[in-house]
C-alpha cells in the first residue's frame, strides 16, 4: 500500500481519537434543509471562487470529521449542497487565468484538487459514504500546499467562529485556518497546541504535521527567522513532542540562526545561494534522515516558486529539478505529489539530456520508496507505465 494511504489512515484514526467528549456530541439540526443555502451559480471571479470554496470547506469540515454526524440523515442534503459547490470550483478552478502563471504548481495542485472533489460527490452519492468523508479529509492538505508555497498573496482574518467550528479540537481547526489562508490565527492555534500540559500518544503522532504547517507559514509564508525560532524553542519544550522530532529541532535551531546571520527579512537570495541551501538539505538528509533538511528545503521551496514566476523559458528544467528535489525531501513530501510532478516536468522541457537523467533519477528513486513496504514494491500499472515513458524522455 502506497505510504500516503498508510498516513491518512492513521491519521483518520488520530483525528476521531483527539476529539473529547464534548466535541463528539451530535451536531445541531443547523445543517436542515430548511436552512441550506443553495448556490445557484458560481462567480466569475478568482478571488469570489475562493471565497465561495472557503465558506463550502468551513461549513462542511466539522461534518467530514465527525463519521457519526456524517452520516446523519439530516445533513446528507446540506453535504450534497456543499460537494457540488466544491466540485463546480475545482473545475473552474482549472481554467482561471491564474492556472496560466509561469509556474504551474496552480496547474498540478487544481487538477488533483478537482480529482478529488469530484470522486468524492461522487462516491457520497452513489452511497459510499465513509469512502467520500476519507478522501474529503484529503482536501485541506491541497489547500495548505498550495496558499503555503511563498509568500505570495494575502493572509486573511476570520469572521466570527461558527458554532461548529469551535467545536473542532485546536489541530483541526488550525488546519482549516491554514487551509483557508488565516495564518495568524492558525498559528496562535498550533502554538496553543504545543503548549498544552496534557500529554496524549494522538498528540504525539499528529505533532509532525502541526509542526510542518506551522513552518511552512513561518518560512515559506512570513520568511521569519525570528518568528520561526520562537516556535521551535516553544515545541521543544512541548510535554508530548516525540523524540525523534525533539532531537531533530536542535538541527533546525542552528540552521534558522545560519539563515537569520546570512539574510535579513526582506533581502532576497541568488538562485546560486538556493543552490548552496539544497546541497545542504542533502548534507543533511544524510546526517540526520529525511528531517534533517526541512528548513532549508522550506526556504528553497518558498524562494523558488518566485523565481519561476520571473525567469525565462530556457533556464525553467533547472527550477523544476530544484523545486522537485526540495518537495520529495521535504518533512511531509508524502502529503504532496507536487516533487513528483516538478520533476516529470523536468524531464518532459529537456528530454535526453543529463539534467533530464538525474531528475529521472531522483523520480524512480522517490516512486519507488513510496510504494515500497515490507512485504516489497507494489506498484500500481498507471504508474510503472508512466514511469517507463519518462525513462524513454529521459535517456
Amino acid at each position: 500500500m502506497k505510504k500516503t494511504s498508510i498516513f491518512l489512515i492513521l491519521a483518520l484514526f488520530a483525528t476521531n481519537a483527539c476529539q473529547t467528549s464534548k466535541e463528539k456530541e451530535t451536531l445541531s439540526a443547523e445543517t436542515s434543509a430548511s436552512k441550506i443555502q443553495q448556490v445557484k451559480e458560481i462567480p466569475v471571479s478568482w478571488q469570489d471562487q475562493m471565497k465561495l470554496l472557503d465558506s463550502s470547506l468551513t461549513d462542511i469540515y466539522p461534518l467530514i470529521l465527525s463519521p457519526q454526524d456524517f452520516q446523519r440523515k439530516d445533513n446528507q442534503e446540506f453535504i450534497l449542497s456543499r460537494l457540488e459547490v466544491i466540485s463546480e470550483i475545482s473545475k473552474k478552478v482549472n481554467h482561471s487565468p491564474m492556472s496560466q502563471m509561469s509556474d504551474p504548481s496552480l496547474n498540478f495542485i487544481s487538477f488533483d484538487f478537482r480529482d478529488q472533489a469530484e470522486l468524492a460527490k461522487n462516491s457520497f452519492e452513489g452511497g459510499n459514504k465513509d469512502f467520500a468523508r476519507f478522501e474529503l479529509l484529503k482536501t485541506t492538505q491541497f489547500c495548505i500546499e498550495c496558499h503555503t508555497q511563498s509568500n505570495r498573496g494575502p493572509s486573511f482574518q476570520s469572521a466570527k467562529a461558527t458554532a461548529r467550528f469551535e467545536k473542532l479540537n485546536l489541530l483541526d481547526q488550525a488546519e482549516m485556518l491554514t487551509a483557508t489562508r488565516k495564518f495568524d490565527e492558525a498559528l496562535l492555534k498550533y502554538k496553543q497546541f504545543f503548549g498544552l500540559k496534557e500529554t496524549s500518544w494522538d498528540y504525539q503522532f499528529r505533532a509532525e504535521s502541526a509542526v510542518h504547517n506551522s513552518l511552512s507559514i513561518l518560512i515559506r509564508f512570513k520568511r521569519d527567522a525570528k518568528q520561526t525560532k520562537e516556535f521551535l524553542n516553544l515545541v521543544k519544550q512541548s510535554v508530548f513532542i516525540p523524540v525523534y522530532l525533539k532531537n531533530i529541532i536542535q538541527v533546525w535551531e542552528e540552521d534558522v540562526h545560519t539563515w537569520s546571520l546570512a539574510f535579513g527579512k526582506n533581502q532576497k537570495p541568488s538562485l546560486a545561494q538556493i543552490k548552496v541551501w539544497m546541497e545542504r538539505v542533502s548534507s543533511r538528509t544524510f546526517d540526520y534522515g529525511s528531517l534533517g533538511g526541512e528548513i532549508w528545503s522550506q526556504l528553497s521551496i518558498s524562494y523558488l516558486h518566485e523565481i519561476l514566476d520571473t525567469i525565462d523559458q530556457q533556464n525553467k528544467t533547472e527550477i523544476f529539478w530544484l523545486l522537485g528535489s526540495a518537495y520529495v525531501n521535504s518533512m511531509m513530501h508524502y502529503q504532496t505529489s507536487l516533487g513528483q510532478k516538478y520533476l516529470q516536468s523536468c524531464i518532459r522541457s529537456a528530454s535526453h539530456t543529463p539534467l533530464a537523467k538525474k531528475c529521472y533519477g531522483k523520480l524512480e528513486e522517490y516512486v519507488f520508496d513510496m510504494y515500497s513496504g515490507s512485504a516489497g514494491t507494489f506498484m500500481p500499472l498507471n504508474e510503472e507505465i508512466q514511469l517507463k515513458d519518462l525513462k524513454k524522455l529521459a535517456y
